[in-house]
């Protein structure tokens, strides 16, 4: 087992939670114990920074509804944990192939989603043979929502069979 060990500026967001030494030297510590083979010391590195990415689908998941388990029943709460992560995935999914053209909704938190693409006084219709999604005009989010529905449609018709 090996131990990587570096400083780095303290970030704004860590600030409150940092000792007075910490505070004062403008930096924290990080050591990363690791079993990793090889000696390119930068690579373990990055590979640890990119594990930043795991912490957030953890996070997103217990947002979801990972945090508690409802039931007594072992079976319920594995049913449970299924659920959760299809909703993981589904909202992975949406991200990546509805929400691709906006920087902020596509690393938004699900509480923030949830209230941006949610909460919407939207009525779904069909008109003319179509569906069709109607959104009031005053919404902050109008343009990116018809953007996402659009974007979702054309993924449903290259899926559908002719």
């Amino acid at each position: 087992m090996r131990v990587n060990a570096r400083t780095e500026p303290l970030h704004p967001k860590h600030r409150k939670k940092a000792s007075e030494v910490k505070k004062k030297c403008g930096q924290r510590f990080q050591a990363v114990a690791h079993d990793l083979p090889g000696r390119h010391y930068p690579r373990l590195d990055a590979f640890h920074r990119n594990h930043a990415g795991v912490q957030d689908a953890i996070k997103d998941s217990k947002s979801l509804g990972l945090r508690a388990f409802p039931f007594y029943a072992s079976a319920a709460n594995q049913a449970w944990c299924l659920a959760v992560i299809l909703a993981a995935d589904l909202l992975t999914w949406l991200r990546l192939l509805a929400l691709d053209h906006h920087s902020e909704l596509r690393k938004a938190s699900p509480a923030r989603l949830r209230h941006a693409l949610l909460t919407v006084p939207a009525r779904l219709v069909r008109r003319a043979r179509q569906r069709l999604i109607r959104l009031p005009d005053d919404h902050p989010h109008h343009g990116d929502l018809i953007i996402a529905w659009n974007t979702i449609r054309m993924l449903g018709l290259a899926i559908a069979p002719p």
